[in-house]
């Protein structure tokens, strides 16, 4: 894998944003998909940052662009909680734990039309379980009785 991965998806997405925006080539207009998969290049790499800026180019091209087919998903969510687990940074569960509120957030409001998933759920135990802290066993548990409840609700 090369290790400009992140930064070459990312330049092509400005590009057809750009192609886009100036009218040059209306058939290039990102969807939730393109950015997804421009985040999941950088939370592949535990590049938070990166999958940050590129979920903010995704908010506004879908808010203030009216671009509906950008409308994050939840596995828009769920890669952000991916680039926090693989941070390895100290504060990656509280990082991960801001996105998993937020994603409850959006479906409270309807913006969001599907809740946290099992992989969901398995990114931010796995954040938990590559962290330090003293309370990432009973935060894990925590987690996986949530999954548990979700199953037995057929959520």
């Amino acid at each position: 894998r090369r290790k400009d991965a992140p930064q070459r998806a990312l330049s092509l997405l400005n590009e057809m944003v750009s192609m886009y925006e100036s009218g040059r080539n209306k058939a290039v207009q990102p969807d939730v998909f393109t950015y997804t998969s421009v985040m999941n290049a950088f939370a592949q790499r535990g590049d938070v940052n990166g999958a940050t800026r590129v979920f903010g180019m995704q908010v506004k091209d879908y808010k203030e662009n009216q671009n509906f087919s950008a409308k994050p998903n939840i596995r828009t969510f769920t890669a952000l909680i991916n680039a926090w687990s693989k941070s390895g940074r100290e504060d990656a569960p509280n990082g991960a734990q801001k996105i998993l509120d937020v994603v409850d957030k959006w479906v409270d409001i309807g913006e969001l039309d599907e809740g946290p998933t099992i992989v969901t759920y398995n990114c931010m135990i796995s954040c938990w379980a590559k962290s330090n802290r003293p309370d990432a066993p009973e935060e894990a548990e925590r987690l996986f009785e949530i999954i548990i409840d979700k199953q037995k609700s057929g959520d």
